[in-house]
């Protein structure tokens, strides 16, 4: 799985010279990405959204979570109506599923970055840029010195998984 790292920038100059510096240790055109106000136009990136566009994955994740949790509780009330009824024959597959739906999201909590583009908005509207880099997990902490050590003005804003 690969991960989106988010990067805010102060302008499309400094934008600029970022993407150059990403081109040039060999991350491909269509794992450079932005964000930007609806007024900001940035041709050096073929991926550009406004703030206006849905963040897909983030809706993606929330309906996961919400699925996640409507088979939570069904299960739980399946253990509920048995425990009431003093059917315990089978009362093990809805603590198994209770089960596996705790652990499923507790793996994703623990690892699993969260971070969506949609946190940023505040920070769009005020004129910033949102780069997004879609690179492998192991290639974050490289990409995260060398771009400080040539552009300090630069935020890391966290990352995000990416299917």
């Amino acid at each position: 799985m690969r991960r989106q790292v988010y990067f805010l920038l102060a302008d499309s100059a400094h934008t600029k010279e970022v993407c150059n510096e990403l081109k040039e240790i060999h991350i491909p055109d269509k794992n450079i990405h932005a964000v930007v106000n609806e007024n900001k136009n940035l041709e050096f990136i073929s991926d550009v959204r406004t703030v206006s566009e849905p963040n897909h994955d983030a809706a993606l994740e929330s309906n996961i979570w919400k699925l996640n949790l409507i088979v939570f509780c069904l299960a739980f009330t399946v253990f509920l109506a048995m425990l009431i009824s003093e059917s315990f024959t089978y009362i093990i597959a809805p603590v198994i599923v209770m089960l596996a739906t705790f652990i499923s999201a507790l793996y994703f909590i623990e690892h699993i970055p969260n971070v969506h583009w949609n946190e940023f908005i505040s920070a769009i509207h005020h004129g910033e840029i949102l780069l997004i880099v879609d690179v492998p997990k192991k290639s974050i902490p490289n990409l995260n010195q060398r771009l400080h050590e040539h552009h300090p003005e630069l935020l890391t804003g966290g990352s995000c998984w990416k299917l």
